[in-house]
């Protein structure tokens, strides 16, 4: 959420039809102009949903963060 706050990702809602009702899909993205030099644990991060894309839904960044 903090990264979320200070602008370094970007959450974005999809609305899928689906057989009963219409599912929210959210996607993260890393921000176009994140800085470079970042701390650590924002790297790392911030690595962990640049693996997720292109799709960056919800179940892939956790994903890549089990596998980091």
């Amino acid at each position: 959420m903090g990264l979320l706050a200070r602008g370094l990702l970007r959450m974005e809602s999809e609305e899928r039809a689906g057989f009963v009702r219409t599912r929210r899909i959210v996607h993260l993205r890393v921000a176009p102009d994140a800085p470079v030099a970042l701390p650590p644990a924002v790297a790392s991060l911030i690595g962990v949903v640049c693996a997720a894309e292109p799709g960056g839904l919800t179940k892939d960044v956790v994903k890549q963060s089990l596998c980091e």
